[in-house]
């Protein structure tokens, strides 16, 4: 099994919903999810931000290879090849992880496989304010890059409304490593591990609210007690 640099990001964001997935995947647990008008607006904001930015590096005069209809990793590598200066929606795979990153930049590089090139990965986000979970993500693509062009990248980007935010790649290196270790471990450990849907930030945006919100009011968890310290809700025995 292939893990995505969207589970890096959803397991530091929620250790519970690493193991719904997991349970989802091994047929333990199913769920119909009913249409969420919410969260599908959120979605199509996402994809016109990304779209705006793409548009953005068009009128700059950047070449474009977009892989919407693309799955292969071979395609990504072609494009690489080519020397495109943005690669939209590039599959990526290693032995590990899977995933389609947003864009891949274009920068000089003496140490690339590539001749004098190589690409760094940015993601498109609605938020003012870049989250750890997207620099873990961005941290993924880096390794799936690096097995792809020979060097890693120097550079991760994120795309914001307020403009295009730049990290040295190196400088998130470790805590990448141990959020990656972690999630292996989560998602391989036997027995499973046992988690509780503890209301956290990113329940605004997950497709197991409701689930997990059945869950807490079956259990009247304190979390539905107004004013209830968060700290004396995670010490709640489950």
């Amino acid at each position: 099994m292939h893990l995505t640099p969207t589970q890096v990001a959803n397991h530091l964001a929620c250790n519970h919903l690493t193991q719904l997935e997991r349970q989802r995947r091994e047929g333990l647990l199913k769920i119909d999810f009913s249409p969420d008008p919410r969260l599908d607006a959120m979605r199509e904001r996402g994809l016109q931000h990304e779209q705006a930015y793409i548009e953005a590096l068009r009128r700059e005069g950047r070449s474009i290879c977009d892989l919407r209809q693309e799955h292969d990793p071979a395609a990504t590598r072609r494009a690489m090849e080519a020397g495109f200066d943005a690669i939209v929606q590039a599959p990526l795979r290693n032995d590990l992880f899977s995933g389609i990153a947003d864009v891949l930049l274009r920068v000089d590089s003496p140490n690339s496989s590539l001749p004098g090139y190589a690409y760094e990965p940015a993601d498109a986000k609605l938020s003012l304010e870049t989250k750890a979970g997207t620099i873990l993500q961005l941290c993924t693509y880096a390794e799936l890059l690096a097995s792809m062009q020979g060097v890693a990248p120097e550079h991760i980007h994120v795309a914001t409304p307020l403009g295009l935010e730049t990290y040295r790649t190196a400088q998130f290196h470790a805590y990448y490593r141990l959020a990656r270790s972690r999630l292996h471990a989560a998602v391989s450990a036997t027995p499973a591990p046992d988690t509780y849907p503890h209301p956290v930030a990113h329940c605004d945006t997950c497709v197991y609210w409701r689930h997990c919100d059945q869950q807490r009011r079956a259990g009247a968890h304190p979390s539905l007690i107004a004013g209830f310290p968060t700290a004396q809700v995670l010490a709640f025995p489950q």
